[in-house]
């Protein structure tokens, strides 16, 4: 009797569809004491008073992706792990690529109100023009998540770093770092001014130097997201100040061109670069590990893509009134530092098929 029942859960399993195996296995449904396994016909989920609501609460949904441009590795990572969930709970992802335009970026989100999607899911360059269109979008019903940067206006949810403290963290490793060098003096690379990352990190980095004093902020510039700009940027102020300790980057995929400017100036291992971001393993580990960074300070992507998920199915299972229960989720900043980035696994977007 046991022997054909196992073979006749076997046979279940294996005409079924991957995700629906994979929800049942994960839910603990298979030989039970009893020998009894549900038809799948009749059901593709344990009915356990909560499971089935959440398969349904998915089901047939539309979820709206506007993110700053797809060309970057953090957008590919978000997307790979957004349409990852939809495949596997059966609703759909939609992308509206602005391509680095803010204006773009407005005009997809004025599209989308009228095609009324369930959730919109928002990666901004400049949040703050998003504010208006976030009541717009909760009063036509439709739920507003922020995906690592946000404007004023809350929305749904947020998810992502938390750009206050991630400064504030540069800063403390800036202090350690020229606690014994002959100048203290640091400068800061802001990313774009309307950047939510460039708002939040710079109040921290101005909040955190009060516990500092030892450290002398000789400017501020915006690299405004461009490598090249930041190269620049980085030239012409080791030329003012050849006694500079270390610079403060708010994004790394600008403050990559930081390194080569303090080489050039042959000052490599003697001026400190902090950076953060998503922990792509090219932009992240590979450059720890090779010394282009100091420390680099990590809100993993990877990790914000499954939170960001977690948002979408809370909202769409307790479907609060649009706007009204607003709630974040911060993801862990971590250090990554040439001694212990051999021990840390940075992620990679992995190549289309």
């Amino acid at each position: 009797m046991l022997m054909k029942t196992v073979e006749r859960t076997r046979s279940f399993f294996a005409g079924m569809k991957p995700w629906t195996t994979k929800a049942l296995i994960a839910a603990g449904v298979g030989v039970l004491a009893a020998g009894v396994v549900a038809a799948a016909s009749a059901q593709e989920y344990y009915a356990d008073g909560i499971m089935p609501d959440y398969y349904k609460a998915a089901k047939g949904k539309t979820v709206a992706f506007v993110p700053i441009a797809m060309t970057f590795s953090i957008t590919q990572e978000y997307l790979k792990e957004f349409q990852a969930q939809a495949d596997q709970l059966g609703y759909k992802i939609v992308v509206r690529d602005p391509n680095w335009s803010v204006d773009k970026a407005v005009q997809a989100v004025e599209q989308l109100i009228v095609e009324k999607p369930d959730v919109i899911i928002a990666h901004p360059l400049d949040g703050m023009a998003f504010n208006r269109l976030v009541k717009k979008a909760n009063d036509a019903g439709i739920y507003w998540i922020w995906a690592n940067m946000k404007g004023s206006a809350n929305g749904d949810a947020f998810v992502g770093a938390n750009h206050y403290e991630l400064d504030r963290v540069k800063v403390r490793l800036a202090a350690d770092y020229c606690k014994n060098a002959a100048s203290t003096k640091i400068f800061l690379i802001q990313t774009a001014p309307t950047n939510y990352t460039a708002i939040a990190g710079t109040q921290g980095v101005q909040d955190e130097l009060k516990h500092h004093p030892e450290l002398q902020l000789v400017g501020i510039q915006t690299g405004d997201n461009d490598a090249n700009k930041v190269k620049s940027i980085a030239a012409t102020v080791l030329k003012q100040h050849p006694d500079l300790c270390a610079f403060i980057g708010q994004w790394d995929g600008q403050d990559i061109g930081i390194a080569p400017a303090v080489a050039e100036a042959g000052l490599t291992g003697k001026v400190g670069i902090f950076t953060g971001g998503g922990g792509n393993k090219p932009e992240a580990c590979d450059k720890v590990a090779d010394g282009a960074y100091t420390a680099y300070v990590n809100y993993n992507i990877e990790t914000q893509g499954h939170d960001i998920n977690a948002a979408v199915m809370q909202i769409l299972q307790t479907h609060p009134k649009p706007g009204s229960q607003p709630f974040a989720t911060y993801v862990e900043n971590k250090v990554l530092t040439p001694e212990n980035v051999k021990d840390f696994k940075c992620w990679s977007v992995s190549p289309p098929k």
